[in-house]
C-alpha cells in the first residue's frame, strides 16, 4: 500500500527490491481519497503486516520516517480471521507491481541527471 508521492524509502524498495524480483507476485495498492473503504481497512490493520500460512499475523512498526522499528506476532483466531479478510480485500484491489511501476514513471529516479 502506497501513497504518492513515494517516500525515499519506498522509492528505494520499488527500485532495488520489487523491480529486481521476478520470483514473487508483488502487488501495489495505491491509496487514494476516492476509496474510503480501503482507508478504513488499512486503519483497521494498523499498517504493514504479514499473514503467514493464514495462521499467524505479524504486525510491522515503523518510525515517522518509514524506518523499521520492530514487529509483533499474534496467532489468536479472532485476529487471524480479521487479517485474512483485510488481506483478501486489499490483495484483490491491488495491481501487479510491474504494471503499476510502468504506469508511474514519475516515481522513477532519473539516474542520468544524478550522474552527470
Amino acid at each position: 500500500m502506497v501513497d504518492l508521492p513515494l517516500s525515499d524509502y519506498l522509492r528505494f524498495e520499488c527500485e532495488w527490491s520489487y523491480a529486481l524480483n521476478p520470483y514473487e507476485d508483488i502487488r501495489i495498492l495505491e491509496l487514494t481519497a476516492e476509496r474510503p473503504d480501503l482507508h478504513r481497512l488499512v486503519t483497521e490493520a494498523g499498517g504493514d503486516f504479514y499473514l503467514v500460512d493464514n495462521e499467524h499475523v505479524i504486525r510491522l512498526h515503523y518510525t515517522a520516517e518509514d524506518q523499521p522499528l520492530g514487529a509483533e506476532a499474534d496467532s489468536s483466531p479472532a485476529v487471524v480471521v480479521t487479517y485474512r479478510h483485510i488481506a483478501d480485500v486489499l490483495w484483490s484491489e491491488a495491481e501487479p507491481f510491474t504494471q503499476w511501476w510502468a504506469a508511474h514513471p514519475q516515481c522513477h529516479r532519473d539516474y542520468r541527471a544524478a550522474s552527470g
